[in-house]
């Protein structure tokens, strides 16, 4: 009440407002000494009011309107930005719709990548593989011709040591009596490794 008061509304024009819930002689008890300050806001008001008729807009127009502005505000666009997003599209024969969309699959497919490769960091990291071997790998990866050929010479590194192993096992189960001389040359050859 005050606010309509200090912008140049009469009492009988507010209690209008709520429909006269209140009455124009409550108004006058509320706004008593409020000086009218502004009577530019009463009359851009009105001309909206007027305007607004005139379009033949709906209240839920105006509110979806304000949550539109009350969206792009917080992401600090303004409507002249939407606007210009639009005519760039018109201008390119592009339909805005299809651009919107275009952009919104592009963000929901970064941002998958995005969790796609924090998973993986916190896999690998779970697995005590860090940023410095990671570098390691890729220095050999440059080395041997790519990261198949990398896995390729452990995996066939892993298949020496298998079949090695089983050789070590195999001749000290034949000979247990010279199991200290295999079981040193066993961790020997594993410790080199």
């Amino acid at each position: 009440m005050v606010i309509m008061r200090r912008a140049g509304y009469t009492n009988e024009e507010i209690s209008n407002f709520d429909g006269g819930a209140w009455k124009a002689s409550t108004v006058k008890l509320y706004t008593r000494g409020i000086v009218v300050t502004d009577k530019s806001f009463k009359t851009d008001s009105t001309k909206l009011l007027a305007q607004f008729i005139e379009e033949d807009l709906t209240i839920e127009e105006l509110r979806i309107f304000l949550a539109v502005k009350t969206v792009l505000d917080s992401k600090e666009v303004t409507f002249e930005d939407a606007s210009d997003l639009i005519n760039e599209a018109n201008k390119a024969k592009l339909v805005p719709r299809d651009v919107i969309a275009l952009y919104k699959g592009t963000i929901s497919s970064a941002f998958d990548q995005i969790r796609q490769a924090l998973d993986l960091k916190s896999q690998m990291q779970q697995e005590g593989l860090h940023l410095e071997g990671l570098r390691e790998i890729l220095q050999a990866s440059k080395i041997l011709g790519g990261y198949n050929k990398v896995l390729d010479a452990i995996d066939h590194e892993v298949k020496q040591l298998t079949i090695e192993k089983e050789n070590l096992e195999k001749v000290r189960g034949e000979h247990p009596s010279n199991g200290g001389e295999i079981n040193r040359l066993y961790h020997c050859d594993l410790a080199e490794t």
